[in-house]
C-alpha cells in the first residue's frame, strides 16, 4: 500500500518525523525516566501516531474528500486520523522556551540549558532536544515556621513523615505534595477550615553552595493570631431518608445511642443503630477529623441496605467552634434481588478436530439486609454442560449450590485478632484498621462434576473468614475451612492412571481441613502512575490437615482416617502446603494502546503421610488464560511427552511447580474491535520422581523446559465485558521431539488458526 503523503506539502513545508531529548548530565539522577515523562507534555508540536504500523496523518488524508461521508470514513476521521504534524521552527524554539523554564522554576535546575538540533531531508523533519541540566539546587533541610505554635507543634511532629528529604533536588512538585500533607494533617487535628492559602514556600540558598533551606511558613486568618480549632457536636442519623421529601423532620421516631440521634419514620429501623453506629467513626465530643469523615462516608456506603449516603457537616448555630452532622441514609426498596446469566463458549484443538461447545447457565438471589444488621446473603447455583461436537458426546457436566453470608463487621470467634494485638504482632492502630474495614465471611456450598470417562467428583465445602479491604490491599483470611472431596473414577482411566501412584492418590477422596488457619490472600493494586504504569500483586497460601497432622502425632502412630461405609473406600485427611505469585504490570503506551505482563509461581507440596498433593489443588497450563497454543493441561509436567489426549479431547497433565510468564500488546482497532499479539511461556514440573511420567521433575534443567507460544488476538469490547479471540501458535515443545530430534513446532502442522481460544475478557 502505498503512503505518500508527502504531495500534499505545501512549499517550504515539511513533515515531522520524530523528535528525541538527549541529557547532557553533570551529576548522577536517578529519575531521568521520569523527567523526560514531564518534559513531554511540554513539547508544542509532536509527530503523528502510527496506526496499524502505518503514520496516521496517511488516513487524515485519504477521508478528507466530500465524497467521503460513510460511516466508516467518519470513524477514521475520529478515532484514528491526525492532523498532519507540520515542522515549525517557532513551535520548536517555544518549546525549548517551555522545557528550560520548566527546569529552573519547577525541578530546581537553575543553571539547566536547552537547545536543539534538527535533521532534514526533502520532505521530513527530526528534531533533537538537547537538554544539559547542569547541577540542581538541593533541600539542606525543611523547616515549619508560623505564629500558631500549636500548628507548627502538630506540624513538626509529623515532619518525619514529608516527601521532601535533605539532599533531594527542589521539586515543585515534591512542595505541591507536602502542601497536601500539611492541610491533612491539621484537619485531622480538628482545624476543619484550613487550606493552601495559609501556606508559603520560601527558600534561603546563601547557608551553602547549591544548598537551600525550605522554610514552609503557615499564615494565620486576617485580624487572628491563632487558627479555629472545631471540636464535634450533635450527630443526628436520619436512617430511612427519602429522598423526595422535603424535610426529614415530619414524624420522626427517635432513639439516642452512645451520643448520636438516630431517627427513623418507618414502625421499625432499616439498619439496627448499633450497626450504623459502628460505621461511623467520629464521636460527639472529639476534634474534627477529616479522614474520620471520609472513612464515615465510604463504611456507611458499604451497607449493601442503603442506595445513597450523604453525611453533611455544618457549624452550630450557637457554637462557632463547633461542627454538627446530619447523616441521611437512603435505603433501596427492594430487599430481594436475582440475577440469571448464562456463557457460551466454543473451543478447538489444532483448528482442525474435536470441537466443543459450552453452555452454562447460572443466577444469584440475594438478600441486602438479611438479619437488619446490614448483613447479605446470597444463594448462587450454576450447571454447565460441554459437548464434542464431532461425536455430540457429552465431556463435561457441572452443577454448583453455594450459599454465603456476609456480615458488615469483625467477628472473632476466637479472639484471633485480639491475641495478635495482645502479643504486639499487630499495633493497636492495625488492630483499629482492622476492625473498621474487616468484613465477616461464612459459606457452605456443594458441587458436582462429571468429566465423562474420566472421573465424578462430589464436593461439600463450608468456611469462616474475613475481608479486609483499604484503598489499594485487600486481605482475604479463611481462618476456617472444610472441604470433602469424593471421587468416582471411570474403568477407562482407571486403566490409564493405576500404574502411576502419584496421579492415582491425587484422586483418592479426602478431606481438607483448617481449623485456625486455612486461606490467606493478598492482593496489592498500585494505581497508573506518571509514566502511565500501574501494578497488582497477589499472594496467596494455603494449608490443610496441619490441627489434625499435630493431634494424630501426638496422639497415635497411626495416620487417622474416616471410615467411607460399608464397601467405600477410607477418606484421607489432605495434608499440603500451596503458595502462589501472580504479579501484573501494565504500560500505556498511548491512548490506543497498551503492554501487559505477567508472571507466576507456585508450588504445592504434600506433608506427613501423603505422597501426592490432591488432584484439584495441583497447578496445570494451557488455556485460553494461559499458554494459550495449548489446551488446558496438556503441557508437561516438564519434558514428559503428553502427546494426544487420552480420552476424547481431555488432557489431566498436573505439577506440584508452576512457573509462567506472558506479554500481551493490545491495541484498539476500530469501532468496538481490539487486537493483541502475544507471547507465552512457561510449564509445571513435579517435585517428586514420577517414573511414569519421565523427564517431570524440577530440576538444573528446568530452563530447557520452557514451553513457548505466541498468537494474536481479536477482542470485541461491550463495555462491561469483552468477547475474547486468541489464536496460539507453539512455537518451543518443552520436549525434544523424537521424529524431529527439535523443539521447535513448524507452523505448517498446526492449521491456519493455530489452537483457538475463545473466553470472556482479558487473560490477566
Amino acid at each position: 500500500m502505498s503512503c505518500n503523503t508527502t504531495k500534499y506539502l505545501g512549499d517550504g513545508e515539511k513533515f515531522l518525523r520524530d523528535s528525541e531529548m538527549t541529557f547532557i548530565k553533570s551529576e548522577k539522577n536517578r529519575n531521568i525516566n521520569l523527567l523526560e515523562y514531564e518534559i513531554e507534555a511540554l513539547l508544542e508540536q509532536k509527530p503523528n501516531s502510527r496506526y496499524l504500523f502505518v503514520p496516521s496523518r496517511y488516513y487524515y488524508y485519504r477521508n478528507q474528500e466530500p465524497s467521503d461521508t460513510l460511516w466508516y470514513n467518519r470513524w477514521i476521521k475520529k478515532n484514528v486520523a491526525e492532523v498532519p504534524a507540520i515542522y515549525s521552527q517557532e513551535l520548536t524554539e517555544k518549546t525549548v522556551n517551555n522545557i528550560q523554564k520548566y527546569l529552573v522554576n519547577k525541578k530546581g535546575y537553575y543553571d539547566a540549558k536547552v537547545t536543539y538540533e534538527t535533521i532534514e531531508s526533502d520532505q521530513f523533519v527530526s528534531i533533537d532536544y538537547r537538554i544539559d541540566l547542569g547541577k540542581a539546587y538541593r533541600t539542606q533541610s525543611m523547616i515549619y515556621i508560623g505564629n500558631d505554635d500549636e500548628v507548627i507543634r502538630i506540624l513538626a511532629a509529623t515532619k518525619e513523615e514529608t516527601v521532601i528529604k535533605p539532599g533531594e533536588p527542589l521539586d515543585a512538585i515534591a512542595f505541591d505534595v507536602e502542601k497536601q500533607r500539611i492541610i491533612d494533617v491539621l484537619q485531622n487535628n480538628g482545624y476543619a477550615d484550613f487550606n493552601s492559602n495559609y501556606i508559603k514556600i520560601k527558600g534561603d540558598s546563601t547557608v551553602s553552595e547549591r544548598q537551600v533551606e525550605v522554610f514552609f511558613e503557615i499564615d494565620t486568618p486576617i485580624g487572628s493570631s491563632k487558627h479555629q480549632k472545631y471540636t464535634i457536636g450533635e450527630i443526628n442519623v436520619y436512617t430511612d431518608f427519602d429522598q423526595s421529601r422535603i424535610s426529614p423532620t415530619d414524624s420522626l421516631t427517635t432513639v439516642n445511642l452512645r451520643g448520636k440521634s438516630f431517627h427513623r419514620v418507618h414502625r421499625d429501623f432499616v439498619v439496627k443503630p448499633q450497626t450504623i453506629n459502628r460505621n461511623i467513626f467520629f464521636e460527639s465530643g472529639n476534634l474534627y477529623n477529616r479522614e474520620a469523615y471520609n472513612q464515615t462516608i465510604q463504611a456507611l456506603g458499604n451497607l449493601s441496605a442503603y442506595k445513597f449516603v450523604r453525611v453533611t457537616p455544618r457549624v452550630n448555630n450557637t457554637q462557632v467552634n463547633v461542627i454538627d452532622y446530619d447523616i441521611y441514609l437512603t435505603p433501596y426498596q427492594h430487599k430481594w434481588i436475582m440475577d440469571v446469566g448464562n456463557d457460551i463458549f466454543y473451543s478447538t484443538v489444532n483448528a482442525v478436530s474435536q470441537k466443543q461447545l459450552g453452555f452454562s447457565l447460572g443466577g444469584s438471589l440475594s438478600n441486602r439486609n438479611f438479619l437488619g444488621g446490614g448483613e447479605t446473603y446470597r444463594l448462587n447455583a450454576d450447571a454447565g454442560l460441554e459437548i464434542n461436537l464431532d461425536s455430540l458426546v457429552t465431556n463435561t457436566i457441572t452443577l454448583g449450590l453455594q450459599n454465603e453470608l456476609r456480615i458488615p463487621r469483625l467477628v472473632d470467634v476466637t479472639r484471633t485478632f485480639t491475641a495478635l494485638r495482645a502479643l504486639r504482632i499487630i499495633t493497636p492502630d492495625r488492630y483499629q484498621r482492622i476492625r473498621r474495614r474487616a468484613q465477616t465471611s461464612v459459606s457452605l456450598g456443594a458441587g458436582f462434576q462429571r468429566i465423562v470417562s474420566f472421573y465424578d467428583v462430589t464436593s461439600i465445602t463450608a468456611a469462616y473468614g474475613f475481608d479486609i479491604q483499604s484503598s489499594n490491599r485487600r486481605t482475604v483470611f479463611k481462618q476456617f475451612g472444610v472441604g470433602l472431596f469424593l471421587y468416582g473414577i471411570k474403568p477407562d482411566f482407571f486403566q490409564i492412571i493405576q500404574n502411576n501412584i502419584l496421579i492415582r492418590k491425587s484422586l483418592d477422596n479426602n478431606l481438607f481441613t483448617g481449623f485456625l488457619f486455612n486461606e490467606l490472600n493478598l492482593v496489592w493494586s498500585k494505581p497508573k502512575d506518571k509514566l502511565g504504569v500501574s501494578r497488582t500483586i497477589s499472594m496467596s497460601f494455603e494449608t490443610s490437615g496441619l490441627e489434625i497432622y499435630l493431634l494424630n502425632s501426638a496422639f497415635s502412630n497411626t495416620p487417622w482416617m474416616i471410615d467411607g461405609g460399608s464397601g467405600n473406600p477410607d477418606i484421607d485427611f489432605a495434608n499440603f502446603v500451596k503458595y502462589s505469585f501472580d504479579y501484573r504490570w501494565y504500560r500505556e503506551i498511548n491512548q490506543r494502546s497498551q503492554l501487559a505482563f505477567r508472571t507466576f509461581a507456585g508450588f504445592a507440596l504434600p506433608y506427613y503421610n501423603d505422597v501426592a498433593v490432591p488432584f484439584i489443588k495441583q497447578f496445570y497450563v494451557g488455556g485460553p488464560n494461559g499458554i494459550r497454543a495449548w489446551q488446558p493441561r496438556e503441557l508437561g509436567p516438564g519434558s514428559h511427552i503428553t502427546g494426544t489426549p487420552v480420552i476424547g479431547n481431555l488432557f489431566y497433565q498436573t505439577g506440584d511447580f508452576k512457573l509462567e510468564w506472558n506479554l500481551e500488546y493490545r491495541a484498539d482497532l476500530f469501532y468496538v474491535f481490539e487486537g493483541a499479539l502475544f507471547i507465552d511461556a512457561g510449564n509445571v514440573w513435579t517435585l517428586r520422581q514420577d517414573t511414569d511420567r519421565p523427564g517431570s521433575v524440577f530440576g538444573a534443567d528446568f530452563l530447557t523446559q520452557i514451553a513457548i507460544g505466541a498468537g494474536y488476538g481479536i477482542r470485541i469490547d461491550f463495555n462491561y465485558f469483552n468477547l475474547r479471540f486468541d489464536f496460539g501458535y507453539k512455537i518451543l515443545n518443552p520436549y525434544v521431539d523424537p521424529l524431529t530430534n527439535s523443539r521447535l513446532v513448524r507452523l505448517r502442522d498446526q492449521g491456519v488458526l493455530g489452537n483457538v481460544n475463545v473466553a470472556i475478557n482479558y487473560p490477566f
